[in-house]
């Protein structure tokens, strides 16, 4: 019973969402996120559910198309460098800047657009920015800098979209 009121509350609070979200692509991220976070048996929590509807209505479809790219680029890549993350036991490595010319290309726009948007979708949690000094990279438990010139290398995928990536953008195989 206090699952089915907390479920017409949120659906209440995303009656605005609904609206914005009818008349874009992203239409069937919200359906994900109702059936994965009520209808097949778990129960997402509420604040969750909030932030994933302002996700939603904030983000363009472009940026999440590009962090999805960009996350089945890390994955289909055979190539395992220094720059790699486990998150739940997957490996992710920093492919971004071979992925930023790769993709520029692909939906031929330059790799300086690529940047702005990953600039933008920083601002979300769902990508963490790699820096490097001259002398190396960045001490992770330090966050100190050994010399003035630093520079990004690029970026990895967070925990948080992954979550985000379970939960919203994962195509159910039944449709697709």
């Amino acid at each position: 019973m206090v699952n089915d009121v907390e479920f017409i509350i949120n659906f209440a609070r995303a009656k605005e969402a609904v609206q914005r979200l009818a008349t874009t692509d992203k239409v069937e991220y919200f359906g994900n996120l109702i059936r994965n976070g009520y209808l097949q048996g778990k129960h997402i929590d509420g604040s969750i559910f909030d932030e994933y509807i302002h996700i939603l209505n904030t983000m363009s479809y472009r940026e999440i198309q590009y962090l999805v790219e960009y996350k089945k680029y890390c994955e289909d890549s055979s190539k395992r460098g220094k720059s790699t993350k486990h998150i739940n036991g997957r490996t992710y490595s920093n492919k971004y800047e071979s992925f930023c010319n790769e993709y520029s290309k692909q939906i031929k726009v330059s790799p300086g657009e690529v940047d702005y948007v990953f600039l933008h979708i920083k601002q979300t949690g769902f990508i963490e920015e790699e820096f490097e000094t001259e002398s190396g990279d960045v001490d992770e438990n330090d966050n100190t800098f050994d010399s003035l010139d630093v520079e990004s290398k690029g970026y990895y995928i967070t925990k948080e979209f992954l979550d985000f990536y379970e939960m919203v953008l994962k195509r159910n195989k039944n449709n697709g």
